[in-house]
């Protein structure tokens, strides 16, 4: 057969004709995105790399990000490059796009943490994401997490025993030593006495590498970024994860004395009784529970206590709160922190000044009909919580710092979709539950 013979066979048209026919539609796809962004209001854009510029510090990035609903309104146009994005500041909006059931697709920003977190339930999609959902969503019933309490209870204690006989203290490191101590129990049976085999743990330094990513917009084409000196550093990271990850698998599986519980044991149990985990499947989710788990619970614990140090009087009132409490009950228990409403209070409003995840970032898969327009399939979305829970509509002088936002009177008018520093809808934090 000759070259023009096989060119214009059957086998070899049909292909043609089929990666024209998806390339034409990715293209309409892409042109109905450009449409409505174009008649957006949104920052200048910078030639080819779009809006990247505006990612510079964490801090600048976030008054920028704060900046966009009050310059541009409900709804702003973001360049990616040549990717368009739509960032969604109303909470009816946001609504309407976080509690559909279908949206719940991560786009490609999720795709670049992916050699950070592991392919695991923060950073897939679709079926994947529904699937391994299901199996991993029964270890954080709160009967699971009420046998940690011990252990959240030892670690605090490490917390303030630190704080003795000190006038000054950086108290972010307490504060992360903590976690990582509970999240190494908790995530891989690591006891908090066990100093050797934490101290060798890689997720005690681990970082991504995103946002540097977003200051070279060259290294966002993949091709490019693979022989960079920065992708093999990341690569060396990811590499270190899963060794480690992989060792206390081993090691847990080979163990007959594993008294407690820990979300390694729920994985390996997955595996063993359905087959439907691997090794490799264990260690991405291990690895996504260790790295996310670390800066938003830290970050939760560090500006409460934050905010407490700035307003002594409202410090006062949890005091109050806690000697009423432990008056009652001789320790902490499920019960006891079920009493501790005010103080649940002051950490929603921290939560809500200062969210555990600042960004939200989605790609529609179907058209989404909001107030004033409709979002077309295909659309990149970001949804900042920072902002959001800035609206001075829904949140009254907003910078104020003020506990009794969340009252049980004035959660009951507060729009839901107003206050998410878990995300929400279905893709909503695993462990989040019922917590305000």
């Amino acid at each position: 057969m000759t070259m023009t013979h096989f060119l214009f066979s059957y086998p070899v048209m049909v292909l043609l004709t089929v990666m024209v026919t998806l390339g034409l539609l990715k293209l309409k796809c892409w042109l109905r995105c450009v449409y409505l962004v174009s008649r957006l209001p949104g920052p200048p854009v910078t030639s080819l790399v779009g809006n990247t510029t505006i990612l510079t510090t964490t801090t600048e990035t976030i008054k920028t990000f704060l900046s966009l609903s009050k310059l541009y309104g409900p709804l702003v146009r973001l360049w990616v490059c040549l990717v368009p994005f739509v960032v969604v500041n109303n909470p009816s909006d946001i609504k309407a796009i976080m509690a559909n059931a279908n949206q719940t697709h991560k786009n490609f920003l999720y795709t670049l943490l992916d050699k950070f977190f592991g392919h695991g339930i923060l950073t897939s999609s679709g079926a994947k994401w529904k699937h391994d959902r299901k199996l991993i969503e029964p270890f954080f019933h709160r009967m699971t997490l009420n046998s940690f309490i011990t252990t959240f209870a030892e670690s605090s204690e490490l917390v303030v025993d630190g704080l003795q006989d000190k006038s000054e203290v950086k108290i972010t490191d307490l504060i992360n030593i903590c976690v990582r101590g509970i999240l190494h129990h908790t995530m891989m049976g690591i006891p908090l006495s066990d100093h050797e085999t934490k101290l060798r743990s890689p997720f005690v330094t681990g970082h991504p590498f995103i946002i540097s990513r977003f200051q070279r917009p060259l290294y966002l084409i993949e091709n490019l970024y693979r022989f960079s000196s920065l992708s093999n550093n990341e690569t060396q990271q990811q590499t270190s994860f899963k060794e480690f990850a992989r060792e206390i698998l081993d090691k847990r599986r080979r163990s007959e004395n594993n008294l407690e519980w820990c979300l390694l044991d729920h994985l390996i149990r997955v595996a063993n009784t359905t087959g439907e985990f691997t090794d490799e499947d264990i260690v991405d989710q291990i690895c996504t529970f260790m790295l996310s788990g670390q800066d938003t619970i830290a970050g939760a614990v560090t500006f409460t206590l934050y905010n407490l140090a700035k307003h002594p009087e409202t410090q006062q009132k949890v005091v109050e709160e806690l000697e009423t409490v432990f008056n009652k009950h001789s320790f902490i228990s499920l019960r006891s922190l079920n009493e501790m409403v005010y103080l649940q209070q002051c950490i929603n409003e921290s939560l809500r000044l200062f969210p555990s995840i600042p960004l939200i970032s989605k790609k529609l898969v179907e058209d989404v009909q909001l107030e004033n327009c409709t979002l077309p399939a295909g659309l990149n979305i970001l949804i900042l919580p920072i902002a959001v829970h800035r609206l001075e509509e829904y949140h009254p002088d907003p910078e104020n710092f003020n506990p009794d936002r969340f009252s049980r009177g004035n959660v009951k008018a507060l729009h839901p979709y107003s206050f998410i520093p878990f995300s929400a809808g279905p893709r909503n934090c695993i462990a989040n539950g019922n917590y305000w």
